[in-house]
């Protein structure tokens, strides 16, 4: 069984929430998004902690452009996403928009965001203020426009699929070998 339908995977731009918490901040998202001629956007609720055989199912099916999520505290689906993504040679950029009721809880959700190791990329804002998500929707438009979002470049996405390949996990080694 297909978590997404064809016509709802291949649409260009998806938005998943980590819990339906999240809701408030995805309205103001699909909000900017439609002010920029993004209508439909499908919206999903997905976390990689709660249903994670979820997420590489997800990935596998999708067919658009660009994945906007949204989460707080231990925001790891965008990483995961991006890694999944990577796993099945999609070129997808993966947006994150931090979500939290206090500084402390924004600043966790960027952190996992922010401090990943290569090849992971996430393009992410600060916080939700609606400049941050603008800032977020207009790299999108860009991308579907043929701009990779800034700090790609076009030769990057393959760079990244390629140097992801070469990272092979090695089992039953002592740390003398490595």
């Amino acid at each position: 069984m297909r978590l997404l339908p064809r016509a709802v995977a291949e649409r260009p731009v998806h938005l998943v929430l980590g819990s339906a918490s999240d809701v408030a901040v995805g309205r103001t998202v699909l909000a900017i998004l439609e002010k920029r001629d993004l209508r439909s956007v499908p919206v999903h609720i997905l976390s990689c902690h709660r249903n994670p055989a979820e997420v590489p199912k997800f990935a596998k099916e999708f067919a658009g452009k660009a994945v906007v999520c949204l989460g707080g505290m231990s925001f790891q689906l965008p990483a995961i996403l991006d890694s999944w993504f990577r796993e099945y040679d999609k070129r997808v950029a993966v947006f994150g928009i931090p979500v939290g009721d206090s500084p402390e809880k924004l600043e966790m959700a960027v952190s996992a965001m922010r401090d990943l190791p290569s090849p992971c990329e996430v393009h992410w804002v600060e916080d939700n203020s609606n400049s941050s998500i603008s800032e977020i929707a207009e790299q999108v438009v860009a991308l579907l426009n043929g701009k990779p979002p800034v700090g790609v470049t076009k030769t990057g996405w393959k760079g990244r699929v390629r140097k992801h390949r070469e990272r092979k996990p090695r089992f039953n080694v002592s740390l003398e070998e490595v």
